[in-house]
Order: C-alpha cells, then sequence, then structure tokens
C-alpha cells in the first residue's frame, strides 16, 4: 500500500479539477469551489493562489503542443461563473477572459496556441480564438450538461449527461 506524502486543506470546499505543470509532475494546479486556483509543489507547498473567477472552477487545461513547453507558465480555466480564462501560473495573473457562455462552464482543453474550446452546462461547445479574444464556432447538438472533452489541433470529442458522445470539426 502506498503512503501518503502530504494532505492538504487550503482550499475552502471541494477541489472540482487537478493538473500537473510537467511531466516530472514537480508542480501541480488545483481548482476549487471556493473560485480558487493554487499551484502547489511536489512536497505539498502552496506557491501561489489565482483568485479572479466568480464561481467554482471546474476544469483547467494545459497547452498541449509537441516541441513546445508552454505547459510550466500558462493555463486555462472553466468557471461557474460562465467564463474562461486564460492565466500565467507563475505570474499568478489573469492574461484574458473570453466571455460568452450563459451556463457554468464544466470542461476546457487547449489544443493549440491559438485556440481553446470550452463546454457548458447548458450542452453548448464554444471555440474561442485566443489571438482575438472571441468565439469562433459555437458547438450545439447536446440536449444536457457536457461531462468530458478531449482534443486534437482538428477535431473535439464531448460527452454529455444526455448519454452521447459527439465528434466536431474545430478546424
Amino acid at each position: 500500500m502506498g503512503r501518503v506524502k502530504f494532505t492538504s486543506r487550503e482550499h475552502f470546499g471541494s477541489i472540482c479539477c487537478l493538473g500537473v505543470t510537467n511531466e516530472r509532475a514537480s508542480e501541480f494546479i488545483s481548482g476549487a469551489k471556493d473560485s480558487s486556483i493554487k499551484v502547489w509543489n511536489s512536497s505539498g507547498k502552496c506557491l501561489r493562489t489565482m483568485r479572479n473567477h466568480r464561481g467554482a472552477v471546474h476544469s483547467i487545461s494545459f497547452l498541449e503542443e509537441e516541441g513546445r513547453d508552454y505547459r510550466s507558465s500558462r493555463i486555462v480555466s472553466g468557471s461557474a461563473d460562465a467564463n474562461v480564462r486564460l492565466w500565467n501560473i507563475r505570474e499568478g495573473r489573469c492574461m484574458k477572459i473570453l466571455r460568452g457562455h450563459k451556463a457554468p462552464v464544466k470542461v476546457v482543453c487547449w489544443p493549440t496556441e491559438s485556440k481553446v474550446v470550452s463546454g457548458a452546462r447548458d450542452g453548448k461547445l464554444k471555440v474561442w480564438n485566443l489571438n482575438e479574444s472571441r468565439c469562433v464556432r459555437k458547438l450545439e447538438g447536446h440536449t444536457g450538461s457536457i461531462t468530458g472533452l478531449v482534443c486534437g489541433s482538428k477535431s473535439a470529442v464531448s460527452s454529455s449527461k444526455d448519454g452521447t458522445l459527439r465528434v466536431w470539426d474545430i478546424s
């Protein structure tokens, strides 16, 4: 049986999402119902707390691009405040806010440098152009809350409480 390295109670309320900043897992990120995102080291020390969302942080995503390591400095997050935010986690600063969802954002995915995909409780997904900070495509078809999202540079797969999976062209 494994042993616990540390236990933290720095968030107030449930923790909704986790991610690691690099392959060595030397730092990780948590998002919680208390509207905060925290950056931790592998010893369990909270390095920084970011608070700009106005609702629970449901999802975080790192840019997944071969040959480039942005994972160590930037993330996107989706929240119950219906916004998607781009963060510099080294500086603890919100760089952009993407507004346009009418329901809480449940999932986010960051497939390319300039593209983010988000899915909300109302079953709608949006494709965002980060350079222009605007929605460039609406993906509608689900009748229940979006529960999962995986992306490549040209396509995305979403799952929903309506019991369906959908494959979308996001190119």
